[in-house]
């Protein structure tokens, strides 16, 4: 039965985010503004959430308590668009800790318990060194279920509560900056 459920949720999760290849009109954004789509999950808080980062690191919600502001990237292995930005917010990584704002990423397509070398590969080929993070059944169910698309980028308060801005696509740095900055003077 458990063997049943996990290919179940995989399949799941490939359907769901698999709108990456085809959906490339959404993929492409390199402006700095947000989505004209409303957040389906603005003003909803994180639940408690116990996890790993590719590292094999715990990581929980306070993650998010040392910041005003979290930027969440969600993006996919087989996603061009999703790696293609990775360097672009390597570089935000870094601009953002003077605005007390952290970026994380979430690996849609990996869950905990399964091999993580292809977002290891990624993450090394990108020079990526903010934190990546596997899903839980906890961020599956309380985020990633609600984009049918990857990449897409949330943004959350110290408390876990999602704001209103989201990204729909990848972008570039300037683009990025730009709706943190926006962002940031709001908190």
């Amino acid at each position: 039965m458990k063997k049943i459920l996990l290919v179940l949720f995989i399949i799941t999760s490939i359907a769901v985010l698999s709108a990456c290849s085809s959906s490339q009109d959404n993929n492409n954004v390199n402006d700095n503004s947000v989505s004209e789509e409303e957040n389906p999950i603005a003003g909803k808080v994180i639940a408690s959430f116990n996890t790993k980062n590719l590292e094999g690191n715990d990581v929980t919600n306070d993650i998010f308590k040392n910041y005003k502001v979290t930027m969440i990237n969600i993006w996919g292995t087989y996603c061009g668009p999703c790696i293609n930005e990775m360097p672009d917010l390597q570089k935000l990584y870094e601009y953002s800790k003077d605005k007390d704002i952290n970026l994380i990423g979430i690996v849609g397509d990996i869950g905990l318990g399964q091999d993580t070398e292809p977002a290891l590969d990624v993450v090394q080929k990108t020079g990526v060194k903010y934190t990546n993070i596997l899903p839980d059944k906890v961020i599956y169910d309380d985020v990633l279920v609600n984009y049918q698309y990857v990449p897409v980028t949330i943004f959350v308060d110290s408390n876990g509560k999602i704001l209103k801005e989201f990204k729909i696509g990848s972008g570039t740095y300037e683009a990025y900056k730009n709706l943190i900055d926006d962002i940031s003077e709001g908190y």
